[in-house]
């Protein structure tokens, strides 16, 4: 069997890839006063973890188990192909082998798809069992530790401060240029070009 076809949906249906994030600078220690500020990587969280590493584990194992069915189903429609290709085509047999290589190809799709929805289902319910468990463990480090902010590489904030949450503001600001804000995104109407002038003869 291909293992792109599995491995290409593992990759798809991760939730920690993250984009490329510029190299990481040493930042001075904060001034008396300044908001102390952390970054965290979930690639390397789930990666480096006890829990991150079985959940990876377990979907490997899960892959594994379902690519023997793949490889069977595979050689089978190798098999009908073959068959047909060596078939004359005005042979009685013909319309039957031909069935068979066209079952035996829905059979594959079929198994890869299925096989495809199984392992990013299992992946999702990984995926969403650790981020419950890590969400109030990351909030409980950021006030141990006396965080106000922490930023997710790549984007987003995992913790912040309420002292720095203004999203009470910018939801009034956004109810009050709401339709303005509309208008200028739509598009311009449509301008009907003026009639060329009649040339006198």
């Amino acid at each position: 069997m291909r293992q792109g076809f599995i491995v290409a949906a593992l990759l798809a249906a991760s939730l920690f890839i993250l984009s490329p994030a510029q190299a990481a600078k040493t930042a001075s220690k904060p001034a008396a006063g300044s908001p102390k500020i952390g970054v965290i990587d979930l690639n390397n969280i789930f990666k480096n973890s006890t829990h991150g590493q079985q959940f990876a584990n377990e979907l490997e194992q899960s892959k594994q188990k379902l690519m023997p069915g793949a490889k069977d189903r595979e050689d089978k429609m190798k098999a009908a192909k073959e068959a047909l290709d060596k078939a004359d085509s005005k042979s009685a047999d013909y319309d039957k082998l031909l069935k068979a290589w066209d079952d035996a190809q829905k059979d594959y799709q079929n198994y890869l798809t299925e096989a495809n929805q199984e392992l990013s289902q299992q992946n999702q319910n990984m995926v969403g069992e650790f981020q419950k468990v890590l969400a109030p463990v990351l909030e409980k480090y950021s006030k141990d530790n006396h965080f106000d902010l922490i930023l997710i590489k790549g984007g987003g904030v995992a913790f912040a401060s309420e002292a720095y949450d203004i999203s009470t503001p910018v939801a009034a600001a956004l109810d009050k240029q709401w339709d303005d804000v509309v208008k200028q995104q739509a598009p311009p109407a449509a301008t009907t070009p003026a009639p060329a002038a009649a040339t006198k003869k």
